[in-house]
């Protein structure tokens, strides 16, 4: 007798129509088992939970491995266990956990069984499993609302693109929150990218053996066709190491050079005689045993600088990096010392005198950041005309602020900048007027404009204000790799009202209406809509006053009075006005019976979806 084939090999690659067929002829017991013994059938090694004694279980792994799956299915298994259970859900921001953690294809609600009641209270950023036990939504970008609440468990989505500066808090901030229980502890999924924060989790998690790791290929249910385009586009190269095998390389973030650019200006030999050495210092700024920077470099007749050893030291004492400082220069025979005087002033003379009497000592104070020493063309005192367009000189963002990551990464550079420029205002800002603006950023000769070199383009992503500056993520073509690859089957309609998909026409389904009373977010307008329920769903654009151009998501109408989803961003004025666009529910009923448009419905309503197991009664 031939051995029972299993189930899942029987669904996977099969057409929606031939999965519903095989799915109608297993019985209800079938269905059931198929679904719930995902751990021992399907999932694969690096999705599979530890079971020794951890406290950090660490998922390194490419983009469409199954990291969200092994997230839902733990935190899952262990509402289950624990009735009295209260988790984290912490992503880079609230959105990211709602949109994949919670309600995504791979979240909490995807893989709930089909017995287990799920409550998902969105309002309140809260989930109630069946068991009873609940899982609370947080941001990295707010650590402060992980100050005070207590958990048995947490999980910690992309931790890698948590926001640089807030994700230390955040994650200490949890850290010291996971007290309940006998064992707290967290799972971290994420795309690896280079940061302190993540390596010191990683060595954590490795100490007790619960690092796992996985490429993109690994996972045979994606489109082949996918994983051959990425193969082909980013294999070998150090963002496809990076996105699609999940390897972890150690580039510092913010560096200016990373070690891929090091690397090209390698030379076995120097080209020329030495004429002048010179050892540089960067003292630490205490006396606890902060690294201190040490470097030999040397000019050649050629005039081409030549670093000839990186000596720098970590750990050491005041008179151990002193003595190292002393041996470095007498090693290379250094005609100067340069050492950096901020930090210390003259403890710092004292200290590397007391190593050796005879050094050639200068000290220097650096009146201007690393970057902008490091980028001394970068900004200019009067306008520029570049290709028929005006650059100012001071458009409001300092080019000393734009801190380099690696550049093919998501967050490809963090710009920062002042708000005291009429260019940049922070109300534009708070009220998304720059979101997705794009930005290109260049060095120049300002004697020959037309000689430029490219540092990075992109666009603005998430951008904070405080105390008169910003702060903002340019997001460049590595963020590509953040899009899905193809659509998601869904119920519901996925293209938008009007847009070149659905091909309704607009023509009188936008409505100009003037504010005749404001309430928090319900407005009273001197219009209502054409037929009940036509503006539900629907947009709503200010025309004029203090949000003039920013647009607002209309949760319902009755009558005349508008209940927007949110607070409008500036204060709402009677005799403001505003554009109502037309909504729609995206069901295929609607299309079809207001519309007339089913044959443009872009979903899938009669495909099977999470109930596909109990959909199809036994044969």
């Amino acid at each position: 007798m031939s051995d029972p084939i299993d189930p899942l090999t029987q669904l996977i690659g099969r057409t929606p129509e031939e999965q519903a067929w095989i799915l109608s002829r297993m019985t209800m017991p079938e269905k059931r088992e198929l679904r719930e013994r995902w751990f021992d059938a399907h999932a694969l090694g690096g999705q599979k939970w530890p079971e020794h004694d951890w406290r950090i279980w660490l998922i390194l792994a490419g983009r469409g491995f199954g990291k969200t799956r092994a997230g839902s299915e733990w935190l899952s298994e262990m509402a289950r266990r624990m009735p009295d259970g209260r988790f984290a859900l912490v992503g880079g921001t609230a959105d990211d956990v709602r949109r994949v953690m919670i309600e995504g294809a791979a979240g909490l609600l995807a893989v709930g069984r089909d017995d287990e009641a799920i409550v998902w209270r969105r309002d309140r950023g809260e989930i109630e499993f069946a068991s009873g036990a609940k899982a609370f939504v947080y941001s990295a970008g707010a650590p402060e609302s992980l100050r005070g609440p207590e958990h048995h468990l947490a999980w910690c989505d992309e931790l890698a693109k948590w926001r640089h500066g807030a994700a230390k808090v955040a994650w200490d901030n949890l850290q010291m929150g996971l007290r309940l229980g006998e064992r707290p502890r967290v799972l971290v999924t994420t795309t690896p990218r280079p940061g302190g924060l993540l390596r010191a989790i990683e060595r954590e998690a490795g100490a007790s053996g619960s690092v796992m790791r996985g490429r993109t290929r690994d996972n045979p249910h994606l489109p082949q066709s996918f994983v051959a385009a990425m193969l082909g586009e980013y294999g070998g190269t150090r963002l496809g190491r990076q996105e699609l095998d999940g390897e972890l390389i150690d580039d510092v973030p913010g560096a200016l050079w990373t070690r891929a650019r090091l690397e090209t200006c390698r030379v076995k030999r120097r080209r020329s005689r030495i004429v002048r050495v010179v050892v540089g210092v960067d003292p630490p700024a205490g006396a606890d045993g902060d690294a201190c920077g040490i470097v030999a470099v040397a000019l050649g007749a050629d005039d081409i600088g030549y670093v000839l050893e990186d000596a720098s030291v970590a750990g050491a004492t005041p008179e151990g990096w002193a003595r190292a400082v002393a041996a470095c220069v007498a090693r290379h025979k250094a005609d100067r010392v340069v050492a950096e005087k901020n930090q210390g002033g003259d403890m710092v003379k004292s200290v590397l005198l007391a190593a050796d009497a005879r050094l050639p000592l200068k000290l220097v104070h650096a009146s201007r950041g690393k970057v902008a020493r490091a980028e001394p063309v970068t900004a200019h005192d009067r306008d520029l005309t570049i290709d028929g367009s005006v650059y100012r000189a001071a458009p409001g963002m300092t080019p000393s602020a734009i801190r380099r990551r690696d550049p093919m990464e998501a967050d490809t550079m963090d710009v920062a900048g002042a708000l005291s420029s009429a260019a940049i205002r922070e109300a534009d800002l708070i009220g998304g007027r720059w979101d997705g603006a794009r930005v290109a950023i260049f060095a120049v000769d300002w004697t020959a404009p037309d000689n430029r070199i490219a540092l990075g383009t992109g666009t603005l992503g998430a951008i904070e204000t405080a105390d008169g500056a910003f702060t903002a993520e340019l997001r460049g073509s590595g963020a590509a790799f953040d899009a899905p690859a193809c659509e998601t089957t869904s119920p519901e309609c996925r293209a938008e009202l009007g847009d070149r998909r659905c091909r309704v026409s607009m023509a009188g389904r936008r409505t100009i209406a003037r504010v005749t009373a404001v309430d928090d977010d319900v407005l009273t307008l001197d219009h209502a809509p054409p037929v009940a329920g036509a503006w539900d769903g629907g947009r709503l654009r200010w025309l004029d006053g203090a949000n003039a151009g920013i647009e607002e998501v209309v949760a319902n109408v009755e009558q005349a009075r508008v209940r927007l989803s949110g607070t409008p961003r500036f204060e709402v004025a009677v005799g403001d006005r505003c554009v109502v666009i037309e909504g729609c529910d995206k069901s295929l009923a609607t299309c079809a019976e207001r519309f007339g448009n089913a044959a443009n419905f872009r979903g899938e309503p009669f495909l099977p979806g999470i109930d596909l197991l109990t959909r199809y009664p036994p044969a």
